[in-house]
């Protein structure tokens, strides 16, 4: 066959060796013979040094002792030529070099002659492309550009000459090579790709069956699991049933994709956890599975522990189940958790399900800033949902906390007995607590859009614990738009320590159905700052030693005894715009509460009879208070009873205001003798009937006092009346 184009010609000349003249002694040399030999040998050597620059050669540095001999012809024939570890020659088998599987033959061989005129030819199978097959004519290997190839058959550009030797040999695909990842490199196609490990490229990603992992939910996996653990930092488990025990200090980033998959220890587990991370754990994250501690006995703890400080924790899609010891009995007083973290970074959780904690569904024991919780359910579990405990540190923090969207069900059902925290028996979705701390310990928490149900009586939402010693225990809490139902406490913040005050709590837009008698939301903070209690639809508000808060807008429907009580040690509030429909007392104060107002609040839903200290609307324990524009809508009687009489109680009431039956007395019910009014609240243009039936009840002895008032009587008794410059109107 004709080529054509531009060829590059190579001459290599093959000198005879041999010696053409012989010299004997005692003849002369014949000049021109001498030098027609020493020309050849000259040449001789110009062959051999060409000869030797086109071989395969060692450097003049290699060892002198290397063994570059072939083996004889029948050791070497059918195997291939290679080099062992010290740089010798050998020949191996090509199975020694490449196991593994192909399709077919390693190659496929098709043989023609041609004809001078036939230019397709078949390749027996198809080549797939131009890179996978090599093509000879008489030997001589054929540029690409000579044929193309159109499934099994190839077709040259121009009919190879008469009687060539045609040869083609079609390299099939390798399926599949066992041997080291990391002696292997290879090429992305695209501009700008770079060369790596195949290991490199498989460690993104690796299976657990990789490693020989089965999920038959029988096998005992936990080799195999932490063999991949350990060669990987993205690893995922084909849907299927793993048994495994504890994959044990992970010390390096970690991303799990459970595909489905359902996880649990085999019986008798008795690790500290499922999964076990230690510091160089920098990243770590769990999504869509199922890890299930089927109740373990023994020392089965955590299923997730973390103690990485410097991890970035999240899971999404995920179900921690069942790792109450001893099944049916769990044991409180034993470190048992769904997913402890002890220190991390930060931490992210989302739409996840904790159930059945031999304690908490979550704990957090060390330094965690930057904890996100959203759109979970925590449920059945012993004593929390959620738990930040004591913090022995000297720096660091809990902060910016959110808690959102999430289910809490039927969380700390322990026996009343053993209650650890709390104002009365108790437990439930949420509690954090601080200790031995000279630093800010809780910042910034945000509890929001959750729902909360139980089915008994000891659930309290949100416990805190006093430290023994620190600054701050939380500062910035919310809680916002969460449903509480057939629960004991809303809340219950702080406790009676000095050391550990609590600023800037906001409690709005809740509804709280609460179940058990007076109960409701509680504020027991003894020590704190800003606390404002708004929107709220509830049925009874327990406000303990607060000093400085605000109870605004919210909305008490309850049979209770009372609908606000401020008690001993309250100071310093405005409770104002609230809607009463209660039982005894829509406002009771104790005789120790000072300097808060009451202001514009409807005070409706009780049918009074008739005066009496059992029956009053808004009962005042300290006279150094304002009460102001109290509003009743219906039944026959408001009465606002006063405990002790001064004249620093004032009652500042516009002319749209209608309150009945104002009565002072004593705190065992006794109406005082002596008590006065002063007034200056007017408009009697506008308003004639604006204090109704003001009495003393025919107390001997006692005197009225009414100055500047607009006033107009039903019934009057008693045996003294001053009234100057007032609008009267006394009525039968």
């Amino acid at each position: 066959m004709s080529v054509t184009g531009p060829k590059t010609v190579i001459l290599t000349r093959d000198t005879t060796i041999e010696r053409t003249t012989d010299f004997t002694a005692g003849i002369d040399i014949n000049r021109a013979a001498l030098n027609t030999q020493l020309d050849t040998l000259t040449a001789i050597s110009a062959d051999n040094k060409d000869f030797a620059e086109r071989s395969i050669r060692i450097t003049d540095y290699d060892p002198a002792a290397a063994n570059l001999l072939l083996p004889d012809a029948a050791t070497r024939a059918d195997k291939l030529l290679s080099f062992d570890t010290e740089g010798d020659v050998q020949v191996q088998a090509a199975a020694d070099l490449l196991t593994g599987s192909v399709l077919g033959a390693n190659y496929t061989k098709a043989s023609y002659t041609g004809d001078g005129t036939q230019t397709a030819y078949s390749t027996v199978e198809s080549a797939g492309s131009k890179n996978n097959i090599q093509v000879y004519v008489d030997g001589v290997y054929q540029n690409k550009a000579t044929f193309s190839i159109s499934s099994a058959t190839l077709t040259f550009t121009e009919a190879p000459p008469l009687n060539s030797a045609i040869e083609f040999i079609v390299g099939n695909a390798v399926t599949s090579i066992t041997g080291d990842a990391s002696a292997i490199t290879y090429n992305q196609s695209g501009t700008g790709a770079q060369e790596r490990t195949v290991k490199s490229k498989l460690q993104e990603s690796v299976s657990v069956k990789d490693f020989g992992a089965v999920g038959d939910g029988v096998t005992d996996d936990t080799a195999a699991i932490q063999a991949a653990v350990a060669a990987s930092e993205k690893l995922y488990f084909p849907k299927g049933t793993y048994l495994f025990d504890v994959v044990n200090n992970i010390d390096h980033d970690l991303e799990i994709d459970f595909c489905g998959s359902t996880c649990h220890p085999p019986s008798g587990a008795s690790n500290a956890a499922m999964f076990y991370f230690v510091s160089g754990a920098n990243k770590i994250s769990f999504s869509n599975g199922i890890l299930d501690g089927q109740n373990q006995s023994s020392n089965f703890s955590h299923i997730i522990n973390v103690n990485s400080s410097t991890c970035d924790f999240s899971m999404e899609n995920m179900q921690l189940l069942n790792n109450c010891e001893g099944g049916a009995t769990p044991v409180a007083s034993r470190d048992i958790d769904l997913l402890y973290v002890n220190t991390a970074n930060s931490v992210y959780i989302n739409n996840c399900v904790f159930r059945l904690a031999s304690r908490q569904g979550i704990s957090f024991t060390g330094i965690a800033p930057n904890i996100v919780i959203t759109n979970s359910i925590f449920e059945d579990c012993y004593l929390y949902g959620i738990d930040i405990e004591p913090n022995t540190s000297t720096s660091g923090m809990y902060e910016n906390i959110k808690i959102d969207g999430c289910v809490f069900k039927n969380n700390g059902n322990k026996s009343t007995s053993d209650h650890v925290w709390g104002p009365s028996s108790g437990n439930g979705p949420f509690r954090a607590q601080s200790a031995s701390l000279t630093v800010d310990v809780i910042k910034n928490i945000s509890f929001t859009n959750n729902k909360i149900i139980s089915t008994d009586f000891l659930n309290q939402v949100v416990g805190w614990q006093s430290p023994a010693f620190g600054v701050e225990q939380y500062n910035n809490l919310v809680l916002s738009g969460n449903t509480f139902q057939n629960i004991n406490w809303v809340v219950a913040a702080g406790f009676s320590n000095a050391s550990c005050p609590i600023y800037s709590t906001t409690i709005s837009d809740n509804i709280m159905d609460t179940s058990v008698g007076d109960h409701g939301c509680q504020l027991l903070t003894y020590y704190s700052d800003k606390t404002t209690v708004s929107n709220n639809a509830l049925k009874y508000l327990r406000i303990a030693a607060q000093d400085g808060f605000t109870v605004d807008g919210n909305t008490f429907v309850t049979t209770n005894s009372y609908g606000i009580e401020p008690v001993s040690g309250t100071a310093n509030g405005v409770i104002s715009n609230n809607t009463f429909d209660v039982g005894t007392y829509a406002i009771s104060t104790a005789s120790t509460t000072t300097g808060f107002s009451l202001v514009g609040n409807e005070l409706n839903g009780a049918t009074l009879t008739g005066p009496s200290a059992n029956l009053d609307i808004v009962r005042v324990g300290n006279t150094d208070n304002i009460v102001n524009a109290q509003r009743r809508y219906e039944g026959d009687y408001s009465i606002i009873s006063i405990d002790t009489a001064t004249t620093t109680t004032v009652f500042n009431l516009s002319d749209t205001d209608k309150i009945g039956m104002i009565v002072v007395h004593d705190t065992a019910g006794t109406r005082i003798g002596s008590y006065a009014l002063f007034g200056n609240f007017y408009d009697g243009s506008t308003n004639s009937s604006f204090l109704t039936n003001v009495q003393d009840s025919g107390v001997s002895g006692s005197a009225l006092t009414l100055s500047g008032n607009l006033i107009q009587f039903t019934h009057t008794y008693g045996s003294t009346r001053n009234v100057s410059v007032n609008v009267v109107n006394f009525g039968e």
